[in-house]
This record gives C-alpha cells, structure tokens and sequence, in this order.
C-alpha cells in the first residue's frame, strides 16, 4: 500500500507551535502586572510568579525554536523533561497545595469545584502534551 505524501505541518510540528505558544503567553501574563486569572500560580507572591513567568517564556520559546531548528535529540529529551518536572511542580503548588483546603467541613475546592476541575483538566492536557513531545524525540 502506498503511503500518502504529508504536504504542510505534520501533527507534531502543530503540537509543539501550539504548546510553545501556550508557555509563552503563560509566562508573559505572569510577568505582567494583571496576573495570570485562572493559572495564576500565587496570588500574593509576585517575585514567584515573574520567576516562573521568565522560565515559561524561555521553554516556550524553546519548544519553538526547536521546531524549526533541531537540536540534539538528547538535549531536546532532557530540556522537555525539565518543562515536565516543573509543569508537574506547578500542578502540584497550585492545584493541591493552595486549590484544596481540608476544614471542618470537609474538603474544600478553591475557588470552587468546577472551576478547580476544568483548571486540573487543563494541566493535565498540558502535561500530556510535554510527555507526547518528550516520548516522540
């Protein structure tokens, strides 16, 4: 059976522009005075959320450039693991240490469930995305 001739983008190259984009915006709204809104990583720790803004910019900008100029295939591993660990970290900072609290009351999602479970299902995908990334190199 003859295999179809890929013209444009493969599926990879899209995944990585389009996780690439995402850490740079990400980072570049950490960086700012506004705030991130629902990936904000502390709310009254600014000096934490610019240091993570600058190292989002610079994986993001990673993720690009290597799509266009590739690297060698160990560097890329080990840098894409890196983004992981530290994406990894962040869920774990801002889902589970500061979006649950245990009371009285029971368990308590901040700012409320819903909202706490679609931000998890974002990460997630995110995260599914750096492992895709990290597996096919």
């Amino acid at each position: 059976m003859a295999k179809a001739r890929q013209t444009g983008l493969s599926t990879t190259a899209m995944l990585k522009l389009a996780t690439g984009f995402f850490f740079v915006v990400l980072g570049i709204s950490g960086v700012l005075p506004s705030g991130e809104g629902l990936f904000s990583l502390s709310r009254d720790r600014t000096t934490l959320e610019i240091v993570f803004g600058v190292m989002e910019i610079l994986c993001g900008g990673f993720i690009i450039v290597e799509n266009f100029r590739r690297f060698p295939a160990k560097t890329t591993k080990t840098v894409l693991l890196v983004i992981l660990c530290l994406w990894v970290l962040r869920i774990a900072i801002t889902q589970f240490v500061q979006g649950v609290r245990l009371s009285d009351q029971g368990i308590l999602f901040l700012p409320s469930f819903w909202s706490w479970l679609f931000s998890v299902s974002v990460y997630l995908l995110v995260a599914t995305n750096l492992w895709i990334l990290y597996s096919q190199e």
